[in-house]
This record gives C-alpha cells, structure tokens and sequence, in this order.
C-alpha cells in the first residue's frame, strides 16, 4: 500500500491539517493529481470545521444509534403520522452527515458533487483505488484526529484536544 500524508497549513498558520490517503502504487502516489487530491481534502477539512467522520461506516455504532435515538425521540415529532416522522428523521440525519462526514459534504471546488464522489471520480482518473484512511486537525489550542484505528500520542506542545460537540464522542481520537 502506497499514499501520502498532506499536510496542510490555513492562512496565519492557526489551523493545519494532516490527511492520509493510500493508492495501490507509488507511481500513483507521485503524481500531480494525487497531490492535488490530497491537498484538495485536507484544504475540505479546514474549510468544514465540523467534519468528525471520513464516511458514515466511520461512525461508531453506538453514537450512531445514540443520534438515531435522540432525532425519533425530538418533541416536534410526537403528533406526526409515522411515516412522515420517519422522513423528516431521515432529513435530519442526512444534514448530520453533510456537515460531519466528510465523504457527504459538497465539494469546495465543486458543489455539485459530494467529497466521497469526487475521490471516486479521481480514482476512476487515476486508474487506482484509493482510500482516506483518516485526518486529524490543528488549531492553535486543539487537535483533533478522524478516521482510521490508531494509537492515542502526545499532542505537540501549544496544541490541546478540541471537544467534539457530540455528546459521547472521544475528544482527540475518533475511531473506525
């Protein structure tokens, strides 16, 4: 497995990002449009502030039906017909996941094509699979990492785990 961590540092360098992204070769890995893919997802994270998951599987089952739960059991939808009920649920957890998991967001460079589309797209063009394996966020009093299983580390000096905003979620390290 070959790929390339990005690293991506905002305008003032108080927010950076690193993106793993693996291919299948190295000859994929060293060409430009698998930089610019890169560059283009981690430059989508700093643009979402919000983005936790790199696809919905990434979610964890627990949280997952945790926010399953809390949406079927919101006040506004007790005198609604049932099926009704079910789609605006269903509309509910979609937006969840347009502005949390990466792959369900509009592209920036692109609207009119989601993230998870567009690595499809450039996987198609480069001839290769291609997998977000996970990215983690910087910002000046916070980090916070997405994706993959990986082992908790020391976080660089000045840099603190940002809170998720999602009740029970793990503050720096998000898991497959």
């Amino acid at each position: 497995m070959e790929g390339r961590v990005e690293a991506y540092m905002h305008i003032g360098a108080r927010i950076g990002v690193l993106v793993e992204v693996h291919c299948q070769s190295d000859f994929a890995a060293r060409t430009k449009e698998f930089r610019r893919l890169t560059k283009d997802l981690a430059m989508q994270v700093v643009a979402n502030p919000n983005t936790e998951f790199v696809t919905i599987a990434h979610i964890p089952a627990q949280q997952y039906a945790e926010l399953l739960t809390q949406q079927q059991g919101r006040e506004d939808l007790e005198n609604k017909p049932p099926l009704l009920r079910e789609r605006i649920v269903q509309g509910r957890m979609e937006k969840f996941f347009q502005e949390r998991v990466l792959f369900e967001q509009s592209f920036i460079r692109d609207p009119s094509v989601t993230v998870g589309d567009w690595v499809r797209l450039q996987s198609e063009v480069l001839g290769e699979k291609l997998t977000v394996e996970r990215f983690t966020r910087y910002a000046l009093g916070g980090s916070q990492s997405h994706g993959e299983d990986e082992p908790e580390g020391e976080v660089p000096s000045g840099l603190t785990p940002m809170p998720s905003g999602i009740p029970g979620s793990e503050a720096a390290v998000h898991k497959a």
